[in-house]
């Protein structure tokens, strides 16, 4: 005689049925989530290297901001040195007779939080690599330097403007650096 279980199942042999997944169905779960995995995890990559590189870039662009503040706020001149001769040791830094930006320490690219140590910095004039600003915040001359990251086709661009000092982030489009005004990263 069969019996009606709770959910409308009937049970031949009178056994109580369960109400768990067996382990076929398990198995074939497990399955479609390892193939789908498999598929989605090559396209997130070049994503994740290009966030990481626009978060190494708004990493110096704030420095570089903080820097500007602090000499007009000491009323100082801030003496800035970048070097990037070594692609995994590019570094901006303050030059050590600069009585401005006292508070502020050197800041190595591949030495920040969450930073993958595979990013190099490139200067647009690679002999010229000294800049300051002075107690009102400005430059004498224009300072462009790009970011590149391996395995990610995006190049990020960082320019700090002469003669007003404004410090802008972009992305190299076309072989040339584009800065607008509300960029979308």
């Amino acid at each position: 005689m069969s019996r009606m279980l709770f959910t409308g199942v009937t049970s031949r042999q009178g056994k109580q049925a369960s109400s768990g997944f067996t382990i076929w169905e398990l198995m074939v779960v497990l399955v479609i989530v390892a193939v789908l995995s498999a598929i989605a995890l090559p396209n997130l990559r070049p994503g994740m290297r290009r966030e990481q590189l626009t978060a190494a870039s708004l990493g110096i662009v704030n420095w570089l901001e903080r820097a500007r503040n602090q000499a007009v706020k000491d009323m100082e001149t801030c003496q800035l040195s970048i070097t990037a001769d070594d692609a995994s040791d590019a570094s901006l830094a303050i030059t050590l007779d600069s009585p401005g930006c006292r508070e502020l320490t050197m800041f190595n690219i591949n030495n920040q939080e969450n930073t993958p140590t595979d990013i190099s910095l490139a200067l647009s004039d690679s002999a010229d690599n000294e800049f300051s600003f002075s107690p009102r915040g400005s430059v004498n001359r224009d300072q462009e330097m790009e970011l590149t990251m391996e395995g990610s086709p995006t190049v990020r661009c960082i320019k700090v403007i002469a003669p007003v000092g404004l410090v802008r982030s972009g992305i190299k489009r076309d072989g040339a650096c584009s800065y607008e005004k509300e960029l979308k990263y």
